[in-house]
């Protein structure tokens, strides 16, 4: 079982030297099941939208980070793939939670699939992933 400390190195591992959006999609679905060490609740983020002038998606896994049983900190785990803005990306935009006390996870990833911010993008080639963790 992973713990939250290790769950950067191990997406980033996992991801590789890929750079197909479904296939990196594929992977965090996977990850997104994982079962992470004291974690309550498992949360997860959809999400896309411009930055910098360029378009991004951004797959998020949110953890609670326990010190000795005792709320420590929020954390948050981004896998964002960053995409040349076009004018069939500049209008896309969202924000899409999943908490897995609201309902089943399969049926998240589904609702995701059919969001045209998520097969627009996902169509084409990122020019930059980046993979981080962040307190929050």
């Amino acid at each position: 079982m992973l713990t939250v400390h290790e769950t950067e190195a191990y997406l980033k591992n996992q991801v590789g030297e890929r750079t197909n959006p479904e296939e990196i999609w594929g992977i965090f679905k996977r990850f997104g099941e994982i079962e992470i060490e004291n974690e309550d609740d498992i949360e997860l983020l959809f999400q896309c939208g411009m930055e910098e002038n360029l378009f991004y998606l951004d797959f998020v896994r949110q953890f609670t980070v326990y010190d000795q049983e005792e709320f420590s900190d929020m954390e948050q785990l981004h896998c964002q793939l960053f995409f040349e803005l076009t004018k069939e990306l500049s209008n896309l935009t969202i924000t899409e939670w999943y908490f897995e006390t609201e309902g089943d996870i399969g049926d998240y990833f589904k609702h995701i699939e059919t969001l045209q911010e998520f097969t627009i993008p996902t169509k084409l080639s990122p020019i930059r992933i980046s993979i981080f963790q962040e307190k929050i």
